[in-house]
């Protein structure tokens, strides 16, 4: 029986995509993953950092950090491990009010009723929210951990905010990281299997 993350593991999370729904690789989506990493204010986990890092080594002294810096944090809604996501409100330069949420696949499914495809927002459909969960499960099944962003536009008069807001949200992309294996794991996972050990993952 073994540990993973730092065991098998490098225990250096990486964001490795971000994908569209249809699985193309999409810079806004890196960009709504960066507002939300970037302003919410609690314990940022490894999987926050890992947006943070991957979006200052990439694009840092472009427009990018331009568009995000035109961004004001209005309010958040921390993460818990009932909702399984996390939002924020913010105010882009327009003045306009975005909820912009992330989280498990699943919960983000579950509060979505739209998806963005192509520049253009479409109803969400039972064919398109199970491409999205094969999509995940396809990346998961290769050792990648995903969340999904969904985002919506909020009236600018609310002044307070509730989990309740998170509903009818536009499914933007998925964000997929991956922690990868120690060589040391190459070498020994082969040779105890070889020598009949079964291994378990305590994680």
């Amino acid at each position: 029986c073994t540990d993973k993350t730092g065991t098998l593991t490098l225990d250096k999370v990486g964001l490795q995509h971000h994908l569209n729904r249809q699985g193309a690789e999409d810079l806004s989506v890196l960009k709504y993953g960066d507002l939300n990493s970037t302003t919410q204010t609690g314990l940022k986990n490894l999987l926050d950092i890992a947006i943070l890092e991957e979006a200052d080594k990439n694009h840092r002294g472009t427009n990018f950090f331009d568009e995000i810096a035109s961004y004001h944090k209005i309010d958040e809604l921390p993460f818990d491990f009932v909702r399984r996501r996390m939002s924020v409100v913010v105010s882009d330069k327009a003045g306009v009010h975005w909820l912009i949420c992330k989280g498990a696949v699943e919960e983000i499914l579950g509060v979505s009723r739209y998806v963005e495809e192509e520049g253009k927002i479409i109803p969400m459909t039972a064919a398109i929210a199970q491409e999205i969960i094969q999509l995940a499960e396809t990346m998961n099944a290769s050792g990648f951990r995903i969340l999904l962003l969904g985002y919506r536009k909020i009236d600018e008069t609310q002044v307070t905010y509730t989990k309740d807001d998170e509903q009818q949200l536009v499914v933007k992309g998925l964000l997929a990281f991956l922690d990868p294996p120690k060589e040391s794991a190459y070498q020994a996972i082969p040779a105890l299997l070889k020598n009949g050990v079964q291994i378990k993952v305590i994680t």
